[in-house]
């Protein structure tokens, strides 16, 4: 059950119930309502056990520092309404997700999942998913929660990426030898699905760490009706053209309180992503940024963004055209843009 509640201090504040999603939201309004909300004032029960358990794990041995080592995600993987927190210790090949979850007021462990420190998330099956592709075995396995965990439902494995001349082609669907045609197919119910990659949205710097867990989740009661409005119909007009990979983001990149959309149009090498803000009540397209897998990154302490795949003199103030001169990548950075997956169900979802 997702519940927020607002840090109220001096001020009278009228408790409201409001269904959200598959959860129900306890927000406190301020009174008059035009005092504005900011999201550090939004106050969820899983954000002090979720920054004891990162706290926890930078001290233990997994954790590796640097913009290349450990990150993090906070995601609802379980469909209930609560984020969950995903920890990836590094990219390396073998290394999976760490998942927890909030459960009986402590965090609990819902296992490891994934390769390569990330794992793919398939919303409308409420499935998590990993995938290995070697140079002589690919494996596949897709998994659903059950009974507080996730199990195995599909588990699909080929070797015709290294299969030697005279050698043996085999394609499997939960060890049962299958044909070509028929392994295709049943991976293609999967994979021809929007999904979204879990586990290396935020690096572990002070600043990002801080967004992640008091501003991340918090948009809903900071952004007032007509500006949820204007961003649900900017994404209502992409999601008529979209391709099935689009997705979007709610981000606040310049740090003035009040998220930008960002809106991703797949996952492709040559995605592009744009950006609209707010200029006084009016949502304005604030730049765009052609990038590899759809994604740019924000650094949350110079409040600027680049293409994820670009050196750090590529990066851009909102609302500026030109490169932002003798700017140094700090430790305080979050991919952004594909938060969600663009479709009716979470355009709705994303701005309760």
């Amino acid at each position: 059950m997702k519940r927020a509640k607002l840090a109220v201090v001096g001020m009278a504040a009228a408790v409201i119930m409001t269904g959200c999603g598959s959860g129900n939201t306890t927000v406190s309004q301020i009174e008059p309502t035009t005092v504005k909300i900011t999201p550090d004032s939004v106050v969820f029960d899983w954000q002090k056990l979720y920054e004891s358990k990162l706290n926890e794990f930078r001290q233990s041995a997994d954790y590796k520092d640097g913009l290349g080592g450990s990150m993090f995600d906070i995601c609802d993987i379980t469909g209930d309404g609560s984020p969950e927190l995903i920890i990836s210790p590094s990219s390396d090949a073998e290394t999976a997700c760490q998942m927890y979850t909030l459960s009986g007021g402590s965090v609990s462990s819902l296992g490891e999942n994934g390769a390569n420190g990330v794992m793919l998330y398939i919303p409308s099956k409420n499935t998590i998913s990993f995938a290995y592709i070697g140079k002589s075995f690919e494996i596949r396995e897709f998994k659903l929660l059950e009974d507080g965990e996730f199990i195995t439902k599909d588990k699909f494995y080929n070797n015709r990426n290294g299969i030697a001349s005279g050698g043996k082609l085999t394609y499997e669907v939960n060890n049962e030898e299958v044909t070509g045609v028929e392994y295709d197919k049943a991976v293609a119910a999967y994979t021809s699905l929007p999904s979204l990659e879990l586990g290396r949205k935020y690096s572990f710097g002070a600043q990002s760490q801080k967004y992640a867990l008091y501003c991340s989740e918090s948009w809903g009661p900071v952004l007032n009706d007509a500006q949820k409005e204007q961003y649900k119909k900017i994404l209502a007009d992409c999601l008529q053209s979209a391709d099935t990979g689009a997705a979007f983001d709610i981000v606040d990149i310049n740090g003035d309180n009040e998220p930008e959309l960002v809106y991703s149009e797949g996952s492709f090498d040559t995605a592009e992503c744009n950006i609209y803000m707010f200029n006084g009540d009016t949502a304005v397209e604030a730049g765009s940024c052609m990038t590899a897998r759809g994604t740019i990154n924000c650094d949350v302490e110079k409040k600027v963004y680049f293409a994820s795949d670009s050196t750090e003199t590529d990066a851009y103030a909102l609302g500026s055209s030109e490169k932002t001169a003798g700017y140094s990548k700090t430790d305080n950075i979050i991919e952004c843009g594909r938060r969600y997956v663009l479709t009716e169900e979470s355009i709705q979802k994303a701005f309760c």
